[in-house]
């Protein structure tokens, strides 16, 4: 599309299911490259038994064209700090 996608990972750590919640923390995606496969990471420490990841992309324009496609996505216990 002609504007960039901006992508961010959002983690809950209360587990919660609104993704527009004041609990979620967002980062801003590592790489925002058009056109090819953007990982990015985050490492958090959890805070309870579980916790809600969220992945958003926005258009700050409104165009047509463009997508967006996640794959992959992994959780890895680093175990106690």
């Amino acid at each position: 599309s002609i504007s960039a996608v901006q992508m961010a990972l959002g983690v809950d750590f209360s587990g919660g299911t609104d993704w527009t919640a004041p609990s979620v923390q967002w980062f801003a995606w590592d790489n925002p490259a058009e056109d090819t496969w953007n990982p990015t990471e985050e490492t958090v420490t959890a805070t309870g038994e579980q916790f809600t990841i969220f992945i958003k992309g926005f258009h700050p324009q409104a165009d047509q064209g463009g997508k967006t496609v996640i794959d992959n996505v992994s959780v890895t216990d680093l175990g106690p700090e």
